[in-house]
């Protein structure tokens, strides 16, 4: 049998009653002793029905007191507010945080430069706002082919060793954020279709390339191809680097064109490396960079000329 308690300072009413042998409090919404009366009296009724069969308490109740003081018609408190589902994350987004992060000294400045340029290039194809989680295979094949068509700063096409870049930079972006619990899953690159890739002439000797010049109509195109694969034999090196020895150069201009000459690091290694790389007088010049490619443990050896040539500037 269920009872009203009014508290004694609030006024506020309270129907207490027995379920399942444990004692059971609900505040009615009532500003009346009479309206609290009213509320009771139903509580028995719908106690009564219960008892007799008449209403079934679910069993999936979460509020006793609840449903009885509802008539048997709600089974629990009403349902908090629903959140939204989190926005997904865009390519924008993923850019921006790739970048921002890799700017701490993670990598070198011009390499992030060029990693930016290859995530923009995607951001423009796929747009701005796309889902990367909803990332696909036809996705980036669109990319691909959309960019076999486009023309780069040169009025050529964009190079297919250029595209493959793009991808593999999107790859290494992808695994960043996998690893970042920004998206889940294996980059989707598996059965992608490239352009073909011309293949370059090898590298020649200026005898061999005017011979075939000389032997063949070549296009101006296949000219320029072959020049391009020169290879410059010692004596052609010295004789270019003493063109080059003009003291009215900058004094850093000799030095790194022989460094380049005759050890083969790139322009960029050159200017990451340090004087300590170098020691005046011995045979052998490696470029402190870093980069094992062309750190101290793979010392390049100089000519006796390209040695006193460097030495002497």
């Amino acid at each position: 049998m269920p009872w009203l308690e009014e508290h004694p300072t609030s006024g506020r009413f309270k129907i207490s009653f027995r379920w399942a042998g444990r004692k059971v409090r609900k505040t009615v919404r009532a500003k009346t002793r009479a309206d609290a009366e009213t509320v009771l009296q139903r509580l028995e009724e719908t106690l009564d029905l219960v008892e007799r069969g008449r209403i079934e308490v679910p069993p999936d109740c979460t509020d006793i007191a609840v449903f009885l003081l509802s008539d048997g018609k709600v089974a629990g408190r009403p349902p908090g507010p629903v959140e939204p589902p989190a926005k997904p994350l865009s390519l924008r987004e993923l850019v921006d945080r790739y970048v921002t992060v890799h700017s701490n000294g993670a990598m070198e400045a011009n390499s992030l430069a060029t990693a930016k340029i290859h995530l923009e290039h995607f951001a423009r194809s796929l747009r701005p706002s796309f889902p990367v989680q909803e990332l696909r295979i036809p996705d980036l094949q669109r990319h691909i082919d959309g960019r076999k068509r486009r023309r780069g700063k040169k009025p050529i096409p964009v190079s297919p060793v250029t595209i493959r870049k793009e991808v593999a930079t999107f790859r290494a972006c992808w695994n960043w954020a996998v690893q970042s619990g920004l998206v889940k899953g294996l980059f989707p690159s598996a059965g992608l279709v490239y352009p073909k890739t011309d293949e370059k002439p090898p590298f020649q000797t200026r005898a061999e390339i005017e011979r075939q010049i000389a032997r063949s109509g070549l296009a101006a195109e296949e000219v320029a191809g072959l020049w391009d694969c020169l290879y410059l034999t010692i004596p052609e090196v010295e004789e270019t680097l003493r063109l080059a020895a003009n003291p009215a150069r900058p004094p850093f201009f000799y030095p790194m064109l022989a460094t380049a000459a005759y050890t083969g690091v790139r322009r960029s290694e050159m200017g990451r490396g340090v004087p300590a790389g170098a020691t005046v007088g011995s045979q052998w010049c490696g470029a402190a960079s870093g980069n094992p490619r062309a750190g101290a443990g793979l010392p390049s050896r100089y000519p006796p000329a390209g040695r006193r040539g460097a030495w002497r500037w």
